[in-house]
This record gives structure tokens, C-alpha cells and sequence, in this order.
């Protein structure tokens, strides 16, 4: 890590306050409906809406209930 996180320190987006909001938020809501969204693809889906970011997967099923945009490159 000691390499790369340099390299790449002005891509990397740090999980803010305002991201955990959207995570409870979304995470509430889902859970509501009875479906609960792994940690780590709803925290993606909030990194992206806070951003305004498309996420690029092929697992489209975390991201569904989620309200971020997605995209599947291969379906």
C-alpha cells in the first residue's frame, strides 16, 4: 500500500459524514422492505450518489434497491 495509495491519492474518495448518512439512509429503507444490502456495495452506492457516479458492475442486484445508477458492461 505504501505505493500505490500515493499513486492513486487523487482518485481515492474517503467516506465522509455526509456518505454515512446516505448509507443509513438507504440501509433504513431497504430494510425495510425486507432487504439487506451488504456494507461494503452500499457504502459504494452512497460513495456514487454523493459523487453523482455511475457504478460499473455486474452484480446488479446490491445496487437495485439502492437508488445509485449502475451500469453492467457485460448484460
Amino acid at each position: 500500500l505504501g505505493e500505490v495509495i500515493p499513486s492513486f491519492d487523487h482518485r481515492i474518495l474517503s467516506i465522509d459524514q455526509h456518505i454515512c448518512s446516505i448509507w443509513g439512509d438507504m440501509s433504513g429503507r431497504a430494510a425495510k422492505r425486507g432487504i439487506i444490502l451488504p456494507i461494503s456495495d452500499a457504502l459504494i452506492a452512497a460513495t456514487a450518489i454523493r459523487h453523482d457516479l455511475i457504478v460499473i458492475t455486474q452484480n446488479t442486484k446490491h445496487f437495485q434497491p439502492t437508488g445509485a445508477r449502475f451500469f453492467d458492461p457485460v448484460g
